[in-house]
């Protein structure tokens, strides 16, 4: 009962704050799709693929999901007030969904992605986080099954705790943990902001070049983790990174 009751409340801030963001959108004087109108004009564009998969189970595509991606500018329109924009996608068969063409300001952009699964089996989700223009966002939104009990989850532990990778390719695993620090059988969302041409529901990734990109994890109730994500392709005559100061210089 407890559980269905949080469910519930959970489900109805969602709702509200999807219904907000398109009257948002409507009093700033722009429509769903990626037109601006009335004063200040976002001028950089930015990127996000991804996929709705299980928490349970994140091999198992969420397919036919409702996808809204809500930006939310520093632009105003000729009234002063900020200006909005929401737009929609469907996952395909195997849960993904692409946008690829947002409208962003050139400072970081206040992004919201919700989900909606569109069957009482799952639980909505929905993430926050900002991007700049010229950002690439690799998302898995993971979706938890009604029987889960959301607030079973306390906190979000992402490994390698360091973050860096010598190679182009590799693996971010984000872990769900109750309160007594005990692993549970829950995956929350995964975010990479970054140029990565591969990214896997399991968190293995495929860097296209050396980089320095972010990588955060969400679960339900605005419980999230950031961290720095850094790509050194070492093994494929790329130059190894400078030593840190104060270490000397390796001997060759």
């Amino acid at each position: 009962m407890q559980n269905r009751l949080l469910i519930t409340q959970y489900l109805l801030r969602l709702k509200l704050s999807l219904l907000l963001g398109v009257i948002l959108a409507l009093l700033s004087g722009c429509g769903i799709g990626n037109g601006f109108t009335g004063g200040g004009v976002p001028i950089g564009r930015a990127v996000i693929i991804g996929q709705a998969v299980s928490a349970t189970a994140p091999n198992q595509p969420l397919a036919n999901a409702l996808v809204y991606v809500s930006v939310s500018t520093n632009s105003v329109n000729s009234a002063n007030a900020p200006l909005g924009l929401t737009l929609t996608a469907t996952t395909d068969s195997s849960g993904r969904f692409n946008f690829s063409d947002i409208p962003v300001d050139t400072a970081p952009t206040s992004i919201r992605v919700a989900v909606d699964p569109k069957t009482t089996a799952f639980i909505a989700q929905q993430v926050l986080f900002k991007l700049d223009k010229g950002n690439k966002a690799n998302l898995i939104v993971t979706l938890a099954p009604a029987s889960v009990n959301l607030s079973s989850v306390s906190s979000i532990v992402l490994s390698p705790t360091s973050n860096v990778f010598t190679s182009l390719t590799g693996q971010i695993n984000a872990q769900a943990q109750d309160s007594s620090g005990i692993s549970l059988q829950l995956t929350p969302s995964l975010l990479l902001i970054g140029d990565f041409s591969v990214f896997q529901a399991n968190g293995t990734f495929t860097s296209t070049h050396e980089q320095v990109g972010t990588v955060e994890a969400f679960w339900y109730n605005n419980l999230q983790i950031s961290g720095t994500l850094s790509i050194q392709n070492n093994g494929n005559g790329s130059p190894p990174p400078p030593p840190d100061a104060g270490k000397g210089t390796p001997s060759p």
